[in-house]
């Protein structure tokens, strides 16, 4: 306010000494033309003090604590919260100002009535973190500024839900992978160098993903920063990749030269089989460290690779068109999306228990252990939305959702019972309630083309 005062003073000063240098002219026309001057000078002196004020004002207004600033209302600005498992994470723009004391970090949980004080930061931080929080609790925080006994109105609330799973999104259009926190609200990375990322594996012990880039014919292992930490070379026409989560090992199937091969947590080689005429998809039995494969050759048939590299066919070979399979936690059932229809077969005696035929072309399947159900995709006739199915473990259709455009891949989550859908039709990446109830978009994506859920 002092160099506001003093610009005031020197304009009206200024102004003044502009009237009375005004020479005075002996003539009645310039009377007239000295009186116009004059007076036009007069209408000058407040305009221009009201510009000086104004100038003033804008600069109070620049203070973001000031009650009566437009933009922020006297709140503290630019709080963004990060919810990663147990733990949640707070930032905000600095407040640089003399005379504030502290930052004041106040949170409401979805059970709470209303927002209590958890806790203090000096004046100069922008940070805060709280590890008192639960999986699943939604919780909304929200900032003030103390200034002696005066403390600023709060900033505006930022909410988040801690969860023990990741997400990772393999976007096939624009090159790049996502990994997203479990509300889905946040990127913790956006990892942007591949070419055309096609499929995804997680290893959540390692908190890392592996990638195959289709036309760069690599495999890239990304950490939990989205830094490129092994290089696979040489591979093409993956398709699909799978880890062993108990020994940390992919697995890698390639159709083209009929080959299985096991790769340690390194990138090594551990063994590569033959003995699959044209691997098409596969699944790990992380208890056994076996892997679990559908050989889409002449004969069509699943074939069992140790972890020695010891391959056998299981003796059902009653399939037409087998496309997706996954298997339940403890390995003993293998449920297959064939064609028409979807057929549970038993492992050690290889029979079909459930056979369900109520299907135009089942293409994508994922079992959810936690409660014993499966989740299918029909891809319905050309021209007809296609069609996101819940099973029970017997084969009954709880419920169906026939509105996605061409989904490439889905994964459930465990903990919510949730169902995650990659669809590049829609450009969407879809999450879909355990109830079917709720389908909410996730992110902005171009051709999402493989999503994964990282377990914890």
């Amino acid at each position: 306010m002092e160099t506001c005062d003093r610009q005031l003073r020197i304009g009206g000063q200024l102004l003044f000494r502009r009237i009375a240098e005004v020479d005075i002219p002996l003539h009645l026309k310039h009377r007239r033309l000295l009186a116009m001057k004059g007076s036009r000078l007069a209408l000058l002196l407040p305009l221009s003090i009201v510009i000086i004020l104004n100038s003033c004002s804008d600069r109070d207004r620049n203070n973001p604590l000031d009650p009566k600033n437009p933009n922020t209302k006297g709140s503290p600005v630019g709080l963004q919260v990060l919810a990663k498992e147990r733990d949640v994470s707070l930032f905000w723009e600095p407040i640089n100002l003399e005379g504030i004391e502290a930052i004041n970090v106040y949170r409401k949980s979805s059970l709470d009535s209303g927002f209590a004080l958890i806790g203090q930061v000096k004046s100069g931080a922008s940070t805060y973190s709280d590890d008192r929080v639960d999986y699943g609790v939604e919780y909304s925080y929200r900032i003030t500024a103390l200034a002696g006994e005066y403390e600023s109105p709060p900033s505006k609330a930022v909410a988040v839900t801690p969860g023990p799973t990741y997400v990772w999104v393999a976007d096939r259009s624009s090159g790049y992978i996502v990994r997203l926190t479990h509300d889905l609200k946040h990127h913790l990375f956006a990892f942007g160098v591949l070419n055309f990322p096609y499929l995804i594996a997680v290893s959540p012990r390692e908190r890392a993903g592996w990638v195959f880039s289709l036309n760069s014919d690599t495999i890239y292992k990304l950490n939990s920063f989205g830094q490129v930490d092994v290089t696979l070379r040489g591979f093409s026409e993956v398709t699909d990749m799978a880890v062993d989560t108990s020994s940390l090992n992919l697995w890698v199937a390639q159709a083209e030269r009929g080959t299985i091969s096991r790769h340690l947590a390194d990138g090594s080689a551990a063994f590569s089989t033959r003995d699959v005429s044209k691997p098409k998809a596969l699944a790990v039995d992380s208890r056994r460290h076996r892997c679990v494969a559908i050989d889409d050759g002449s004969v069509k048939r699943l074939v069992s690779i140790t972890a020695t590299g010891q391959t056998r066919a299981l003796p059902y070979t009653d399939f037409q068109a087998p496309n997706d399979l996954t298997l339940s936690q403890n390995g003993d059932a293998i449920w297959v999306a064939d064609s028409t229809r979807v057929v549970k077969i038993d492992f050690f005696s290889s029979t079909a228990g459930i056979t369900v035929g109520e299907f135009f072309w089942v293409s994508l399947i994922e079992f959810d252990n936690t409660r014993n159900v499966c989740w299918v995709v029909d891809l319905e006739p050309v021209g007809e939305p296609a069609s996101l199915l819940k099973l029970d473990a017997n084969g009954q259709i709880l419920f169906k959702l026939n509105q996605f455009g061409n989904p490439r891949s889905i994964a459930v989550n465990e903990y919510d019972g949730s169902c995650l859908v990659a669809d590049t039709g829609r450009a969407q990446v879809f999450r879909v309630t355990g109830d079917g109830g709720k389908i909410e978009i996730v992110g902005d994506f171009a051709a999402p083309y493989c999503v994964v859920v990282e377990h914890h």
